[in-house]
């Protein structure tokens, strides 16, 4: 998803006219590859079984329905930046910067706080989270929901959080942005830069 957009038309649904790929169902469906950006990185293999299963051998454990005590045992490995780690397939398969966002908010936790230092409230409020939005986003991509309506924060900067109505703020990287509650994830304190503040717990 970094790369490109992968979406299923239903037969009669509006395509878009030049996709990266397209793939036409018996019956007018379609699977369609789209990217907007200029880098042009996504792509489509077609693999055999075991090359297939090489190709995700370095996969986490699915992050839908994982629970707490797994979960916990994910977090204390390694002392990380929540938002990174959730984003880390390697650590957590199916988790993306979107959901992150979403996720983190969710269960009232800041980004940057370091995996290893969670309590096991923390913990069981950021299992409980993860099954919710990603639950959540299913059943809202499933009836083919827009980014508009799917999610609260991602994408949002500037806007009032949807629980206390504070303006949500946002740390910038090069090829992403973490979107964030200041009142609800980090005790009212705003991380305007990166580079030039101090990491938040």
């Amino acid at each position: 998803m970094s790369a490109g957009r992968l979406r299923f038309l239903r037969a009669g649904e509006k395509a878009p006219k030049a996709p990266a790929f397209r793939l036409v169902f018996e019956g007018g469906a379609q699977l369609v590859l789209t990217e907007a950006g200029a880098k042009k990185r996504a792509g489509v293999w077609l693999l055999g079984p075991e090359a297939a299963e090489e190709q995700v051998a370095h996969l986490g454990p699915e992050a839908l329905g994982l629970g707490a005590e797994r979960l916990g045992e994910i977090l204390a490995r390694d002392s990380r930046r929540l938002h990174p780690l959730l984003r880390d397939q390697r650590a957590l398969a199916g988790i993306g910067r979107a959901w992150s966002n979403e996720i983190l908010h969710r269960a009232r936790l800041s980004p940057f706080a370091l995996s290893t230092q969670l309590g096991a409230d923390e913990v069981a409020r950021l299992a409980a989270a993860i099954d919710e939005e990603l639950s959540r986003g299913l059943e809202l991509r499933e009836r083919g929901a827009s980014n508009e309506r799917t999610y609260r924060v991602h994408g949002r900067l500037g806007q009032p959080c949807y629980v206390c109505g504070t303006t949500l703020a946002r740390v910038d990287y090069e090829e992403h942005t973490v979107l964030y509650c200041p009142r609800c994830q980090t005790g009212g304190r705003t991380l305007k830069d990166r580079r030039l503040s101090r990491l938040l717990r």
